[in-house]
């Protein structure tokens, strides 16, 4: 009957209503959320983009650095083993020059990022120099040049030679000369990172000192190359965990809108009826 009626979509209304809300406030939590979310992985991405080009940019002059000193090394081998350092020709001493205070300086930042407690290093530069010298070189004037230039914090290099043009020139005496390059230009591969540990014997003097500072490079590329790999599988677990719960975000509030959609029709349908009813 009408009393019957009336009650019953009296007590749908109120359910209704109640619904209402609590899916009005539930759509906004989860919109909220799905917000939250995407502006989470934006940020990440980001910084992950940002450390990668970082990355990639220290990863060259890395390479450089390392490929330059492989290139030294093959020329002064040559002279090493004759004990002729003195037949370096003018342009090739200018050009090792050139090349071995750009790698003091990067060896030092290298010794001062291990000093702030990334991990323990190896003999300093210069005490790696004051080892060698006291083991005797036999390099005379051309030794003590390549010396000088190894000392970051010496004099400047009045060798007038832009760095890219050094590495060209020595690059061209260790070709000219025949000297073999232990394993040719360093090629990076991003799942093969690179480093192959020499033998602790090794020349004193000069030669000695850049096969030291050789290894400690590699080692030092190799660590940087394995922790970018690292990073960036890091990154990519945590971008697809949030990924997914995006997703599952959003397929929550459609089930919510939907609900919400039709229960509001519902509603307004009781409504009428009651209405009628009366």
């Amino acid at each position: 009957d009408a009393e019957a009626k009336d009650l019953a979509l009296g007590s749908e209304i109120e359910a209704r209503s109640a619904r209402f809300g609590q899916l009005s406030a539930e759509i906004a939590k989860t919109k909220a959320e799905i917000e939250q979310n995407t502006q989470s992985l934006k940020q990440a991405t980001a910084l992950r983009e940002e450390a990668a080009s970082k990355f990639r940019e220290e990863e060259k002059d890395m390479v450089q650095a390392v490929d330059n000193l492989r290139n030294a090394i093959a020329v002064l081998s040559k002279h090493q083993t004759t004990q002729a350092l003195l037949q370096l020709d003018g342009p090739v001493l200018s050009g090792m020059r050139v090349l071995l205070r750009d790698a003091a300086l990067k060896y030092e930042e290298l010794v001062a990022a291990k000093a702030e407690g990334r991990g323990a290093l190896k003999p300093s530069l210069l005490a790696l120099e004051s080892a060698t010298r006291s083991a005797g070189g036999s390099g005379g004037a051309s030794e003590a040049a390549l010396f000088e230039a190894l000392n970051a914090h010496g004099a400047s290099i009045s060798d007038d030679l832009p760095l890219k043009f050094a590495a060209r020139v020595v690059a061209e005496a260790n070709a000219g000369a025949g000297a073999s390059r232990a394993r040719g230009f360093l090629q990076v591969h991003a799942a093969q990172p690179l480093y192959e540990s020499r033998s602790a014997a090794r020349s004193a003097g000069i030669y000695g000192v850049l096969n030291q500072m050789l290894e400690e490079f590699e080692g030092q590329l190799s660590a940087e190359q394995k922790q970018e790999l690292a990073d960036q599988a890091s990154f990519k677990e945590m971008a697809a965990a949030k990924e997914a719960e995006i997703e599952a975000g959003k397929k929550k509030l459609d089930e919510m809108q939907a609900e919400d959609a039709g229960n509001a029709k519902a509603l307004s349908d009781a409504k009428e009826d009651l209405a009628l009813t009366r």
